[in-house]
């Protein structure tokens, strides 16, 4: 009797890449879970700080200085001289501006960064004696805005 023995050779080579790849995989996964769970848990929320204040700047542009306001809007219209005021002193060079604005932000208890302008109906903003635009605030935005109209 021919006992004829057929041998499979096994190859390696394709479950070791296989192993590699499954590990691979293993290992992004759990590197994009992190990070996700990393980023959410880190995430603060400041849009209800950010209304709150900005509902408090607006009722103090509007309110008369007798209630505790800056009397800057009165209606429809806008002390001219007070903004212009506002905004020669928050957009000086060299740091003067800012810490006015610095003081400007204490003195009303604002956290965060502001910056005020008017705009018309159509959403343009509205100009203001000698300057293209009437506005006033963060000097930081202010040259944010400035490099972006460049």
């Amino acid at each position: 009797m021919i006992v004829v023995r057929i041998e499979m050779k096994k190859r390696k080579s394709q479950i070791w890449s296989l192993d590699s790849m499954i590990s691979i995989g293993i290992f992004l996964s759990a590197i994009i879970l992190f990070f996700t769970l990393f980023y959410r848990g880190c995430s603060i929320d400041y849009s209800g700080q950010l209304i709150s204040e900005a509902e408090n700047l607006q009722a103090l542009l509007a309110s008369p200085p007798e209630m505790g306001g800056i009397g800057l809007v009165d209606g429809v219209f806008v002390d001219d001289e007070l903004l212009l005021y506002l905004h020669d002193n928050t957009v000086k060079p060299e740091g003067i501006g800012e810490s006015f604005y610095n003081s400007l932000r204490e003195k009303w208890g604002i956290e965060q960064d502001f910056f005020v302008y008017f705009e018309n109906k159509d959403g343009f903003i509205v100009p203001l004696g000698q300057y293209e635009s009437a506005f006033f605030g963060s000097p930081v935005i202010e040259k944010l805005i400035a490099d972006k109209e460049d």
